[in-house]
């Protein structure tokens, strides 16, 4: 895969997957850059709380919220959370309004696992991804083109491609179906911080295989 990055607004990356449950060699995604500086700016990584995330389902990102129309949960737990998620609107000492700050830093993820040989072991592990992006496995080429018509035609059905190494990239003899989430929940939003946490845990890393 070529490395796409835009210094303004995006940058095609990749980390390895180590998260409970959901294995996979590496993640691929696009990664919001003006999310990412400003959450560096502030002080703030990955967001992997599923209370925090929860409660910011109800806060459109960039809208004030009036204080009183949220929950007592909401009002007792958000003053405590860390710089950079919310913006708390005071007059005096009494709270006016939240404004959720934080949006998706990961975005058009692909979880690629990688094989030695044809095997459906493979497929069931893409499988666990389909909540979260697109999905592929990837094999030697000689490997690759041994996937028959109705194998081939498995994987389909379940939306995972099958790719073969070709060089420093994946050459797709099966194109992964497009990432079409039937709604935005808070395990998917929990998912995408925990991949950026690992980006930040493993280092910056182009799409190609480098180190940015």
């Amino acid at each position: 895969m070529t490395t796409t990055a835009d210094a303004a607004t995006h940058l095609r990356t990749w980390t390895p997957v180590d998260v409970p449950g959901y294995h996979a060699t590496r993640f691929e995604f696009t990664l919001d850059l003006a999310e990412h500086r400003r959450r560096q700016a502030a002080g703030l990584g990955g967001v992997t709380s599923f209370a925090i995330l929860e409660v910011l389902m109800n806060l459109p990102p960039g809208h004030p919220v009036p204080w009183s129309s949220l929950s007592d949960y909401a009002r007792r737990v958000i003053p405590k959370w860390p710089a950079g998620i919310v913006h708390l609107e005071r007059d005096g000492r009494r709270y006016v309004s939240a404004t959720s700050l934080l949006s998706r830093p990961v975005m058009d993820g692909l979880a690629l696992v990688y094989g030695k040989r044809l095997a459906y072991g493979h497929m069931e592990r893409a499988s666990r991804f389909a909540p979260m992006g697109r999905r592929g496995v990837v094999y030697p080429l000689e490997q690759a083109e041994r996937a028959d018509p109705f194998t081939a035609a498995e994987y389909g059905f379940y939306g995972i491609g099958i790719g073969a190494h070709d060089g420093d990239g994946v050459r797709w003899l099966l194109e992964p179906a497009p990432y079409r989430p039937m709604r935005f929940t808070a395990a998917a939003w929990w998912f995408a911080e925990m991949v950026y946490g690992q980006w930040l845990e493993h280092g910056p890393r182009l799409a190609d295989g480098g180190h940015s």
